[in-house]
């Protein structure tokens, strides 16, 4: 996304973090600000993409453990970042912010009650959020993605881990082209 923007003449970057440390949004929030001079838009998104967001498994089933780190990783996270940016979006008058989630916050789905409760957390967050900081010119949304298939959640982790590169490029610029909307 940050390329398409640079492109076409805008001014874009990418940044990382290990967002499971929660002093780590802050640093990253202000290495942006640093380079660019003010911060404009967030995606926070990447749970899925660490080993404790990828815990399928029914309830009962999860370890104690596993319910502090999905928390922290589906939902904490996020507040974290969007919290970071807030403290310069508000005087700045203007900000918008995009979570990308689990469409498991919006519809029961078995092996997922702890990311599907940390989504709905968001959402609800997020709405909060909303309210609290439109009159700053700040709008935010969260976007709730999901595979569309009756198959057993665990089934479709596996076969998304064994997709070819082309595949998993394609869902990418799915996901560019709905958060660029």
């Amino acid at each position: 996304v940050a390329d398409e923007i640079v492109s076409g003449g805008g001014e874009a970057s990418t940044a990382t973090a290990d967002l499971l440390d929660p002093a780590a949004p802050a640093r990253l929030i202000e290495q942006v600000v640093d380079d660019h001079g003010r911060m404009d838009h967030l995606v926070a998104s990447g749970a899925g993409a660490t080993p404790q967001g990828l815990k399928f498994s029914l309830f009962h089933q999860l370890q104690e453990s596993d319910l502090a780190d999905l928390v922290q990783v589906h939902w904490l996270s996020k507040a974290y970042l969007i919290h970071a940016a807030l403290q310069h979006m508000i005087p700045a008058g203007y900000g918008k912010i995009i979570n990308v989630s689990s469409d498991a916050g919006r519809t029961a789905t078995p092996n997922e009650s702890m990311i599907g409760g940390s989504a709905a957390g968001l959402m609800r967050m997020s709405q909060v959020i909303a309210r609290e900081t439109g009159r700053y010119g700040i709008r935010i949304n969260t976007i709730s993605c999901g595979p569309l298939t009756d198959q057993d959640i665990t089934q479709v982790v596996q076969t998304y881990r064994d997709v070819v590169p082309e595949a998993a490029q394609r869902a990418a610029e799915k996901l560019q082209r709905r958060i660029l909307f």
